[in-house]
């Protein structure tokens, strides 16, 4: 996130290793961080030490994200089993904006979760994630005091109605 090195699958046999690789130095080998059964897992990695794995979305697949702990090297369930499922992380990782689809295929729920997968918030209107951002704002109220914000700007479809009977998120896909 702050730095050249990125994150990668490899395939080896029946497994995926998931490594990283420090591109700004020619002489760097991968570095192997764990390995998985055969996945195509999305990667994102929004904070130095946390690295987030999701199931490709699909509108009859249940998906899961899963959070690796680059510290402890250790894997944590952030959502699991979610149909239709798909996220977009703020910068640092703290909060991601999560759609789930529901049970019949058709439309869904948009929702703002924590890093470790508690609902902060659920949306009252549907779009995707990837149509959406988080910013971050800071304003000084007195010389001392400071105050952060965080808002979420999205786009949003003109006809809602034909988004809530689609499959999500493939009929955008």
């Amino acid at each position: 996130p702050a730095n050249y090195q990125i994150a990668y699958f490899t395939r080896v046999n029946d497994t995926s290793a998931l490594e990283t690789l420090d591109v700004s130095n020619p002489k760097a080998k991968p570095k192997l961080l764990a390995s998985l059964p055969n996945t195509d897992f999305k990667i994102s990695w929004p904070s130095q030490d946390t690295i987030f794995l999701s199931d490709r979305s699909n509108a009859l697949f249940s998906g899961s994200v899963l959070s690796f702990d680059l510290k402890t090297n250790t894997f944590s369930s952030v959502v699991q089993k979610r149909v239709g499922l798909d996220v977009q992380w703020n910068a640092n990782g703290t909060m991601g904006l999560v759609l789930a689809g529901s049970a019949l295929g058709r439309g869904g729920t948009l929702g703002i979760i924590d890093n470790v997968g508690n609902l902060l918030h659920k949306m009252t209107f549907l779009t995707l994630p990837s149509k959406c951002v988080f910013v971050s704002s800071s304003t000084a109220l007195q010389a001392s005091t400071t105050v952060s914000s965080v808002f979420l700007v999205c786009g949003i479809p003109r006809n809602t109605a034909t988004l809530s009977n689609s499959p999500l998120p493939d009929a955008y896909d």
